[in-house]
């Protein structure tokens, strides 16, 4: 009987022991016993102090709990009931509480509050507050945006671009105080990336742990938050000119000119090419507040657009090669297939995101039948080209000046050759010197058979080499 009491005082001590390293290593865990708030540490001192939270916290979670659930163990295995060792658990509970009050007042008071009051405090001021940017919002996340530089940058970037959209309204198109205006959106934008991505490498160099590791996690998010939006105005600038191209393409109708063409394929590549940076933002992890399908989305859209770009500048690349300069009529061909191919894959992948709009489907449908007709003409013009121009009187240089009405009868190309219908002047034709009824002859003229004279004389002069020697007596042998 007394080696069992002195067993369960000495569990019953380790368990209160134990209980007060535990409360107080997760207390210095969470931060809320640090001389200065954690949110505003930066420097080495904010690096000191995450790994320190990281070392308590690890501490707390794989030496000190597992001891614990030991020594409840061996107490319950002793023949202690579980409602006595609930009893005993409350009863170490209130003596902790007094000791700790009268040992470390500051500590006492702070305990209760250590498993969530610096969150609830970000989260309220973060909606309280949004003309400081204190949070934004990225992939279905809201990231706490720290640093007062990058708060700022972050007001100065929505007041230029409300200011821009504003002129944009009364103006109706982009000037060139606009365009002043827009590259310094943009080096505001690059400003807030240098600031994000010096955070980001700060914590990428502590030592990894849960508190280091979410703070790496939310200057990720951050970074990636900034690239999309600079990635987004990029694009929609290039948009809008793609967009006055194309007005200008439909208004010269047939008489594109080539440099109308390259200049929207290049900007169609430049498209492409923000399309797959958008894909490969970091921040890809889903944090607390995100899930698996918000982040499914967002890569879908993501691949989805860029889709609709490949099939775009694969069309005008198509055009290019199509052009009669460059005459690569089967590699048009093959190219307007693949923008068909991309175009239909780009309409349902659209088709299944929730939030994209829905016109760029239509645009995809418009696209299709653009490329059936300018695959077709493709098409022929190859197969003219291959055929070497059908076969007529007036096919090759000579039937480049030759008239519609002249070549009736010939399989050619249009663009190849002349497209007047008849002469003006008419052009000189011989006629004969008398009337027809008295030069019969006439009739039966017509051009000499190169061919068959050709072919007459090189009989004739085989026979004559193999006359032998008395031919010319004899006659022919």
């Amino acid at each position: 009987m007394d080696i069992f009491l002195f067993f369960c005082f000495v569990f019953q001590t380790a368990c209160a022991e134990f209980g007060s390293a535990l409360t107080i290593c997760r207390a210095l865990g969470q931060g809320e016993l640090s001389g200065a708030d954690a949110s505003s540490a930066s420097g080495e001192d904010g690096a000191e102090d995450l790994e320190l939270r990281d070392f308590f916290t690890a501490r707390a979670e794989h030496v000190i709990e597992p001891l614990l659930r030991y020594c409840r163990y061996e107490l319950q295995e002793g023949g202690m009931d579980q409602s006595d060792l609930r009893s005993l658990l409350e009863e170490q509970e209130e003596v902790e509480t007094k000791l700790l009050k009268a040992s470390f007042p500051k500590l006492s008071l702070k305990i209760p509050s250590a498993l969530g009051s610096l969150r609830d405090e970000k989260r309220t001021d973060g909606a309280s507050d949004d003309t400081n940017m204190s949070t934004v919002h990225f992939r279905s996340r809201d990231i706490a945006v720290e640093s007062k530089d990058l708060q700022l940058d972050l007001v100065k970037i929505a007041d230029l671009r409300q200011e821009l959209d504003r002129q944009k309204e009364e103006t109706g198109k982009d000037g060139a105080s606009n365009e002043t205006k827009f590259l310094d959106l943009l080096s505001l934008y690059d400003d807030a990336i240098s600031i994000a991505s010096f955070d980001l490498k700060e914590y990428e160099k502590m030592k990894a742990g849960p508190a280091v590791n979410a703070k790496r996690a939310e200057a990720g998010g951050l970074l990636g938050y900034l690239t999309y939006e600079k990635l987004k105005l990029l694009m929609k600038r290039n948009e809008d000119r793609v967009n006055d191209l194309h007005a200008s393409e439909e208004a010269a109708k047939n008489d594109v000119a080539p440099k109308l063409l390259e200049q929207i394929a290049h900007l169609y590549d430049a498209l492409l090419q923000d399309a797959r940076s958008v894909a490969q933002l970091p921040g890809s992890n889903s944090g607390d507040n995100g899930t698996d399908d918000d982040e499914d989305e967002f890569v879908l859209e993501a691949n989805a657009n860029i889709l609709r770009l490949r099939a775009q500048r694969c069309y005008y690349v198509a055009r290019l090669y199509a052009l009669d300069s460059v005459g690569k009529h089967e590699d048009a061909v093959a190219m307007f297939e693949q923008s068909k191919l991309l175009a239909s894959r780009a309409a349902e992948e659209i088709a299944a995101c929730q939030d994209m709009d829905e016109s760029l489907i239509e645009s995809m449908e418009a696209l299709e039948n653009k490329i059936g007709a300018a695959k077709a003409r493709s098409v022929a013009c190859a197969y003219l080209a291959k055929d070497g121009g059908g076969g007529g009187g007036s096919s090759g240089a000579s039937g480049l000046a030759t008239n519609i009405l002249k070549r009736l009868d010939d399989f050619e190309a249009g663009q190849h050759f002349s497209e007047k219908f008849t002469d003006a002047p008419p052009a000189l034709e011989p006629i004969p010197s008398k009337p027809t009824f008295f030069d019969i002859a006439f009739n039966h003229v017509c051009a000499v058979p190169v061919g068959a004279l050709q072919q007459h004389v090189e009989e004739h002069q085989e026979q004559k080499s193999s006359g032998g020697l008395f031919s010319s007596w004899f006659g022919k042998s």
